[in-house]
């Protein structure tokens, strides 16, 4: 982008592969993905369990409430650099976080 921010190209996770073991959502560096205990993945066609992006977005706070994705992944709001609006944190420096 513009910004120099990565992004992927198209995201899709096949949970016919999946093994649930929560490596991915331990890897994430934003807490993006956040694995819940309740899952059901009865299907009758394989390629059902092939996930795109839209698929897995949620409109709640997800596991983690106090989760913000605006401030972990440092975006900025229209008009304000990052950290300048209104009851907003600095943003995390996820380099900081790494061992």
């Amino acid at each position: 982008t513009k910004d120099g921010r990565w992004y992927p190209e198209f995201f899709r996770i096949n949970f016919s592969r999946c093994i649930f073991c929560g490596l991915c959502e331990e890897a994430c560096p934003t807490t993006a993905i956040q694995l819940t205990p309740d899952f059901e993945m009865g299907e009758y066609k394989r390629q059902d369990l092939v996930y795109e992006k839209e698929d897995l977005l949620i409109s709640g706070p997800g596991k983690y409430p106090e989760y913000n994705f605006y401030r972990m992944a440092g975006m900025a709001i229209d008009g304000k650099d990052k950290g300048e609006a209104e009851n907003e944190a600095k943003p995390i420096d996820v380099k900081s976080l790494l061992p």
